[in-house]
């Protein structure tokens, strides 16, 4: 005898994961980051500039100073740093 596969409703079919899905599953919104297809591949970047936030952390996990940071990229501020730190 054949029975049929039914699957049951989950989270992933609720309207809060498409929603995620859609947006690239951004976990955080902050006024200071964006993401955009035309900028980094999409990558989250600190808006107005092409600075992501991955060579932030990665910057602060080679041992660089916010100080440091801030001098090679005198465009950005603290507030950057600590919102890029914050999305992680």
């Amino acid at each position: 005898m054949r029975t049929e596969n039914t699957v049951k409703p989950s989270a992933i079919d609720s309207p809060a994961h498409a929603i995620l899905a859609k947006q690239g599953a951004d976990h955080m919104n902050h006024p200071r980051i964006g993401r955009d297809p035309k900028v980094m591949m999409r990558k989250p970047v600190i808006i107005g500039t092409r600075i992501t936030i991955e060579h932030i952390l990665r910057c602060l996990a080679a041992g660089d100073s916010i100080e440091h940071i801030l001098a090679n990229y005198p465009h950005l501020t603290g507030e950057d740093i600590r919102a890029a730190q914050a999305y992680a």
